[in-house]
């Protein structure tokens, strides 16, 4: 356990509600029952409400209006803040925005948040390709993601698409806050240290 001396109101909670998990019915998917259970679970956890709960990858077997009424219905209890979603196709996510506006429900009237999942790719962009880390030997989805694109043309065209992102980030200016994946003591006190960056 770590721990970090600092004020309540300062730290944020975001945690997922994923398609994965056990393999029990109820205990994976974005059905009603599994938001509103990993919800509960997560607040009895922390003690308090959650700052923003994103559904990680869409499930298709379950309709958008029960998404995103489970969704909406968790906001008004107070249990969570704000929603966001991830890994999905634009048209779906503009499906499950187009529901909530439908019905009236928690939708995007304020604007739509950044919150880049990832962006170093698995940490294979902060060394050089081909390098062995903790990650590229525990982690069951680099081989397929990054591994094999290590040294190849598409490895360096990876890296080019980054550089570019990367400026048209700094031009369009609009803030945003990555998720950050910590694997070592080392780089939580390397988060930490980059909130006194102004």
């Amino acid at each position: 356990r770590y721990e970090i001396s600092c004020n309540e109101d300062d730290i944020s909670f975001t945690l997922g509600s994923s398609t994965e998990g056990r393999d029990w019915i109820n205990r994976k998917g974005l059905s009603r029952k599994h938001i509103f259970d990993a919800v509960d679970a997560s607040v009895a956890r922390l003690g308090t409400y959650i700052d923003v709960l994103q559904i990680h990858r869409l499930d298709k077997e379950v309709p958008p209006e029960e998404i995103m009424e489970a969704l909406h219905d968790v906001v008004k209890s107070g249990k969570v803040r704000y929603i966001g979603a991830s890994s999905m196709y634009t048209h779906e996510f503009a499906t499950l925005q187009f529901t909530a506006e439908k019905h009236g429900w928690t939708s995007n009237k304020t604007g739509v948040g950044l919150v880049p999942w990832s962006p170093l790719a698995r940490g294979a962009l902060t060394r050089p390709y081909g390098g062995d880390s903790l990650r590229s030997g525990t982690d069951r989805y680099y081989k397929v993601l990054i591994a094999d694109k290590v040294g190849s043309h598409e490895g360096d065209i990876d890296k080019e698409v980054t550089t570019r992102v990367e400026k048209v980030a700094k031009d369009k200016a609009q803030g945003c806050a990555p998720i950050l994946g910590m694997n070592s003591e080392k780089r939580i006190e390397e988060a930490v240290a980059s909130l006194k960056v102004n």
